[in-house]
């Protein structure tokens, strides 16, 4: 049985996203959660630089076919233990990947 993974990661765990003040917020800060399932924490990085990433979901192929299609919902949200984060508007990067397995 073969199976296809996507891992949710932002790329610098310490500034996962950014507002045009400079102000940051740690991937460690926030959640995801994929089709309305349990959130999800990014995994906290003692280092800087390094990516924070948490797997989404876990397929079967079978289930999906050779040229299979399928759609799914992703929310990121803060974690309810962030520290305070000042008003503004973040972006940033959130890298998708993709292992078969």
């Amino acid at each position: 049985m073969r199976r296809i993974q996507i891992i949710a990661l932002f790329p610098d765990s310490q500034k996962a996203l950014r507002d045009d003040s400079g102000h940051s917020i740690a991937a460690s800060q926030l959640e995801v959660s994929l089709e309305d399932q349990t959130w999800r924490p990014f995994p906290a990085r003692s280092l800087h630089q390094l990516p924070s990433g948490v797997l989404v979901i876990s397929e079967n192929i079978d289930t999906l076919g050779r040229q299979g299609e399928k759609l799914y919902r992703m929310r990121i949200r803060l974690a309810e233990a962030a520290k305070t984060v000042l008003p503004a508007r973040y972006q940033g990067i959130l890298q998708l990947q993709t292992v078969v397995q």
